[in-house]
């Protein structure tokens, strides 16, 4: 799985994102897709990245999970961070 996933709020409403990569033995790096929920619904997929900007959902606690999944479809167990908006 991805590692020190963190989360700022740059704002009441946007998110920046940032992880430790994951890494597998068969696909590289800048291969993985890396998909993004908020609140527990799929925002997007980005591919071979470590950092994306969000938007919350709601005010008061957010929560963002990440799940690493490589071109074998193997998915990685979730992380989450949640922060705070106003």
């Amino acid at each position: 799985p991805p590692t020190n996933l963190s989360g700022a709020a740059a704002d009441c409403a946007e998110v920046w994102l940032s992880w430790t990569e994951s890494f597998d033995n068969q696909t590289p790096q800048s291969a993985i897709q890396y998909e993004v929920y908020v609140n527990g619904v799929l925002d997007h997929v980005i591919t071979g990245d470590d950092q994306t900007i969000l938007y919350g959902t709601i005010s008061g606690d957010n929560t963002f999970t990440l799940i690493a999944v490589d071109s074998a479809g193997n998915r990685s167990a979730p992380v989450s961070t949640i922060v705070t908006l106003c």
